[in-house]
């Protein structure tokens, strides 16, 4: 039996076409002397060509250790993640957006930082956002609304905490509301945040309000009426229910 692997990196991706080769590169790069990891793309039944620019630079990157998950229909970027931690297999796991305004290097030092402190999870808090206007106006007001210390798609976990998750009932998959009920050992550490400069952002304005208001009515109100809280089925119990089938590519 191999060794373990070390550290998953999970990326959904949706309408990520056109910088998907930008993102190649920089991973390539990014991990190169890291030992032991894999990759894992979400790709989010996405309307433009993501799925086949992703199994074509599966090929010209053989030599990297991803594997890419298509789902049968379009999920939403928090169950998408949650699927990738489902299947990740390192000791430490990682969540990363497609857009490349986050290093894909944050993620390493995230890494170096949990191994220091313990913390089972670590936020990548960007040291100056550069989020559209409507989004960082979301953050400020969820901040006031529920209580989580940090919260941010750039996180890394312990394969542990990450496996638990699936164990909890939940009436919407929101990873920090699953988080924050498990561990108290949480940390976050300053990362750059650029401007986007590739595509404009895979969410509309409308895609935006119609998650602000998910949000609201299904983790907002079940914190403060904890009678909505939870759900009767767990996660992993969902996932074996809906019987996600994957259209999977591995190097």
């Amino acid at each position: 039996m191999g060794s373990r692997i070390r550290l998953s990196v999970v990326i959904p991706t949706y309408r990520a076409a056109p910088h998907l080769p930008k993102l190649f590169k920089v991973l390539e790069q990014s991990f190169s002397s890291f030992p032991s990891y894999e990759i894992l793309f979400i790709e989010d039944n996405s309307p433009d060509e993501t799925w086949e620019k992703l199994c074509l630079l599966c090929k010209n990157y053989s030599h990297l250790p991803i594997k890419i998950l298509g789902l049968p229909k379009n999920l939403g970027q928090q169950m998408a993640t949650l699927l990738g931690l489902f299947h990740a297999q390192g000791e430490y796991v990682a969540t990363l957006d497609d857009d490349l305004q986050v290093d894909p290097k944050s993620i390493l030092l995230l890494y170096e930082h949990a191994q220091k402190t313990k913390a089972e999870i670590v936020y990548g808090i960007p040291k100056t956002s550069h989020h559209p206007a409507i989004s960082r106006l979301g953050s400020r007001c969820l901040r006031y609304l529920l209580p989580f210390e940090y919260a941010s798609s750039c996180r890394l976990l312990m394969g542990s905490l990450a496996a638990s998750l699936f164990d909890l009932s939940s009436s919407y998959a929101n990873i920090e509301d699953l988080v924050y009920r498990l561990t108290s050992r949480v940390s976050s550490f300053p990362i750059d945040h650029k401007a986007r400069d590739l595509s404009p952002s895979s969410y509309s304005l409308i895609d935006r309000v119609a998650l602000g208001i998910r949000i609201l009515t299904q983790i907002v109100l079940p914190h403060y009426i904890p009678f909505f809280r939870f759900s009767t089925r767990r996660l992993r119990d969902f996932l074996a229910w809906e019987k996600f089938e994957f259209i999977s590519h591995q190097t």
